[in-house]
């Protein structure tokens, strides 16, 4: 099984500027030659681009510096130029942007399976038995992305 995923990495502020990259993710699994060797995986990550909002606009570069056009920044990553926009970038500190639950709800499905979404409701649980409202409407909202890449069941 092959897995590829492109996406906006961190969004990082440098001052009036804010950098990220366009990342490219694999993830490859494969079964082992009999049951006894198992499973073998390996994964990669590497830049597709780099991306600075400055004060005067957006600068899109390859990582080897060339020029990168919006329509082909659009079509590499939809979506990445509004993440850098400065009002979303400054909307303040514990705010989770869309973005950002939708890659922590990949990460968590990646690592526990069918799990994950069952792990989101607990921590959800918990946070609200804490009384920390905001946290738990985080998880509840990376439990339906969950629920979203798990797909319909099947019977």
């Amino acid at each position: 099984m092959r897995r590829r995923r492109v996406s906006l990495g961190p969004v990082r502020q440098c001052g009036p500027n804010a950098v990220s990259t366009v990342e490219e993710v694999t993830l490859d699994v494969r079964r082992g030659p009999s049951p006894e060797r198992g499973l073998a995986g390996w994964g990669g990550k590497r830049p597709l681009a780099i991306l600075i909002q400055t004060p005067g606009g957006l600068i899109a570069t390859t990582p080897d510096g060339r020029p990168l056009a919006p329509d082909t920044l659009d079509a590499l990553c939809p979506g990445a130029r509004d993440h850098l926009t400065s009002d979303r970038i400054n909307q303040g500190g514990d705010q989770m942007e869309t973005k950002d639950i939708i890659q922590y709800a990949h990460a968590l499905y990646d690592a526990h399976g069918d799990k994950a979404e069952a792990e989101a409701a607990q921590k959800a649980a918990a946070a609200r038995d804490e009384g920390n409202t905001a946290d738990a409407e985080k998880w509840d909202k990376i439990r339906l992305h969950i629920k979203e890449l798990r797909g319909p069941k099947s019977t």
